[in-house]
């Protein structure tokens, strides 16, 4: 399995991943997660921050370690104050290549943190930023199902820029929104991020299955089966399943690795291709979702 794993790494991507700096401590700087995939013979890393747009240290690091294409983007919310097209436009013009909607300010998850049994404090959450009082991000208009102005305008920024929105934190009635719409734009290249986080994502795989057939592609991140410190993690045959359901030709793979208690991002992906090659998946599947997959939507 040894040498499986290894070619698997090769040309490899990490579609989802964090580091520092960043107002969030992580494990390590971006450019020693380049460093370690350059050792693997990885092709790509998405870099993603919750605050602030990542563009500026993926290009430094990118010019830096030219063997591996390290992509950065923007993440929506209060650190750009909200649907922001020219946020948007600026990240894509200086060479980022991904918009995440809204993440733990989005109006979903400051539900879902006000809700009874949330294991983590909300004075947690306000370190980050999160202010719980307002309510949260939406790219609907305030009690419709209507998308706003704005998330059109970013919906056409990704088409004009060949570059990929993913879906981050909206809440399912968003994402259905947000795919119809870029269907109606001729926009293709959208990312259902983490579809499998049941803390902070937990979409039904009916509906995963849904929204693969309207034509997005259906992101599994390896940390929803690493536990945390007072809480559980799940099985991993979990990830096998829902790949299955949803078809390896609609997934890619990332990590979602950062925290200073898990093993390196890179680490992340070896332990996530081992697995799922002793979950009886072939190399040519894995292959497609790592490789294929990724660099079709995130590569050059």
């Amino acid at each position: 399995m040894k040498d499986q794993v290894l070619r698997l790494m090769e040309g490899a991507y990490d579609v989802h991943l964090h580091a520092m700096p960043g107002v969030t401590p992580c494990r390590d700087t971006i450019v020693e997660i380049a460093e370690e995939a350059k050792s693997y013979g990885m092709k790509g890393l998405v870099y993603k921050d919750l605050h602030f747009s990542t563009a500026p240290q993926a290009a430094i690091v990118s010019a830096l370690i030219p063997e591996v294409n390290v992509i950065g983007g923007v993440t929506l919310g209060a650190g750009v104050g909200g649907l922001n097209p020219w946020a948007v436009e600026a990240t894509f013009r200086i060479g980022g290549k991904v918009v995440w909607m809204f993440a733990l300010d989005s109006a979903y998850s400051v539900k879902q943190i006000l809700a009874p049994g949330n294991p983590f404090p909300i004075e947690h959450y306000r370190s980050l930023g999160v202010k719980t009082e307002l309510g949260g991000y939406s790219v609907f208009h305030k009690g419709t199902e209507d998308l706003k102005d704005e998330a059109r305008e970013i919906i056409s920024l990704c088409k004009q820029y060949d570059c990929v929105m993913e879906t981050s934190h909206l809440s399912p009635q968003e994402v259905v929104a947000v795919i119809k719409e870029s269907k109606k734009q001729g926009f293709e290249k959208i990312v259902v991020t983490h579809a499998n986080q049941w803390a902070a994502t937990p979409y039904p795989v009916e509906l995963q299955k849904e929204l693969a057939e309207m034509g997005a592609v259906i992101m599994y991140c390896f940390e929803n089966h690493m536990p945390k410190p007072g809480t559980a993690s799940e099985p991993l045959n979990g990830l096998g399943k829902l790949i299955r359901q949803v078809g390896v030709d609609k997934v890619v793979l990332g990590t979602d690795f950062g925290l200073k208690f898990w093993p390196s991002s890179v680490q992340g992906m070896r332990m996530m291709i081992a697995s799922l090659l002793a979950d009886k998946f072939t190399e040519d599947e894995i292959a497609r979702m790592v490789k294929t997959n990724a660099d079709r939507l995130y590569g050059n």
